[in-house]
């Protein structure tokens, strides 16, 4: 606090907003599907993305997971696209490239993946599709 002329200023030092979004994240979330629609959809596609991802730290201002499986995948928020999005870049068990693309996303812009819900979108063959519900991550407690 600051007072200056009679007026009292209150000033805020180093919030940005995304450390307190960040940490309310989960540790684990799973990639997921509903019962109806596992064998359609991004789950046919990629069914190799689903399962158990754990938290490995920040990238980009928000929390980054692994698979528990194959820590090839990632599930990471890209700055430059703002885009959650599910991928195999990087080198197993480290953290994407800052900005690497993937097979699995969302426009998006919640502060964790969990938030999203049923807006993910993947490509097949040179298209993208809505997902609908055979793509969600899901906070796993």
């Amino acid at each position: 606090m600051v007072i200056f002329g009679g007026l009292v200023l209150f000033i805020l030092v180093g919030w940005g907003g995304q450390q307190g979004e960040a940490a309310d994240c989960p540790y684990r979330v799973k990639a997921g599907f509903t019962e109806s629609t596992r064998d359609t959809l991004a789950h046919d596609e990629y069914p190799y993305l689903y399962g158990f991802y754990t938290r490995s730290g920040l990238l980009n201002g928000k929390p980054w997971y692994t698979n528990d499986e194959n820590d090839d995948y990632k599930i990471y928020w890209n700055s430059d696209k703002t885009q959650w999005i599910v991928t195999p870049g990087g080198s197993p068990g480290v953290a994407p490239g800052r900005n690497d693309g993937g097979w699995v996303f969302t426009y998006e812009n919640d502060a964790c993946p969990h938030t999203v819900r049923y807006d993910w979108k993947y490509f097949s063959n040179n298209a993208l599709i809505d997902a609908e519900k055979s793509f969600s991550i899901y906070e796993y407690k």
